[in-house]
């Protein structure tokens, strides 16, 4: 379920995130913008074909899982999902975030401190 919201959500956003990497990086020469588009589809690539699902039930160490309920990268519920297959793992949503949490939620540095703890 996880691979499959990631190849969805990859290729329904990949086309936006082309237009965008390439507005943005228009200034630079086309040797750099050639070298870094490489790269952002290598990584693009590897994110769509890992899959790690059967392995979530073996992790043996405290995890926890953070989302966002309006995640449009991976969805909403990717999260709960996760957290599910991992023994006793500690599942967080935050309400009306999306996926890039660690920017959007003013409490996320300090609730993984204390988690880590």
């Amino acid at each position: 379920m996880f691979l499959n919201a990631g190849r969805c959500s990859f290729e329904r956003i990949w086309l936006h995130f082309k237009a965008i990497f390439r507005r943005l990086s228009g200034a630079k020469s086309r040797e750099t913008h050639s070298k870094s588009f490489d790269r952002f589809l290598t990584q693009a690539e590897a994110c769509a074909a890992h899959d790690a699902w059967d392995a979530l039930p073996r992790i043996g160490c405290p995890a926890l899982v953070i989302g966002g309920t309006e995640d449009k990268i991976v969805t909403g519920q990717a999260s709960p999902d996760m957290a599910s297959r991992i023994p006793g793992c500690e599942l967080f949503m935050y309400e009306g975030l999306g996926h890039a949490l660690y920017e959007e939620a003013p409490d996320f540095q300090r609730r993984v401190a204390e988690f880590s703890r």
